[in-house]
């Protein structure tokens, strides 16, 4: 418990671009709100897959959408370096607790993951993408 705690408040701190991984060809962005029950969900099993060491070919992003601002949202995702699939993926406007899974290379949403997955779905969605990527 303490674990989690401690690893969501550094979760919490960082700027989206503090999970780059080298060599990443997808990006795993998280769209997330303090407020959101689905991300109450989705985060701790993150934090699971995240705790069980990397992925190989797979950047971690968090978007915070908790203050409800879609400008530092999309400002968020500008400086990961997925501004542009984020922006087309959310044209009408932002939905939180979901993990879209962003190929590096062409800047296209590949697929999406939900508070419905287990770890081990998660961790076979990246695994999967980050090859197709």
């Amino acid at each position: 418990m303490i674990k989690s705690v401690f690893l969501a408040v550094i979760l919490s701190v960082l700027p989206a671009s503090a999970f780059a991984e080298d060599e990443a060809r997808l990006a795993a962005v998280l769209s997330y709100a303090d407020w959101c029950a689905s991300c109450q969900v989705l985060d701790p099993k993150l934090e699971e897959v995240r705790a069980a060491g990397p992925i190989e070919g797979v950047r971690f992003v968090r978007l915070d959408y908790t203050d409800r601002t879609s400008a530092n949202y999309f400002a968020q995702a500008d400086e990961a370096g997925v501004g542009s699939a984020v922006r087309g993926h959310f044209q009408r406007g932002v939905r939180t607790g979901m993990l879209l899974l962003i190929d590096l290379d062409d800047g296209e949403v590949v697929g999406d993951v939900r508070r419905t997955a287990t770890v081990e779905e998660i961790q076979a969605a990246l695994r999967s993408a980050a090859a197709d990527a």
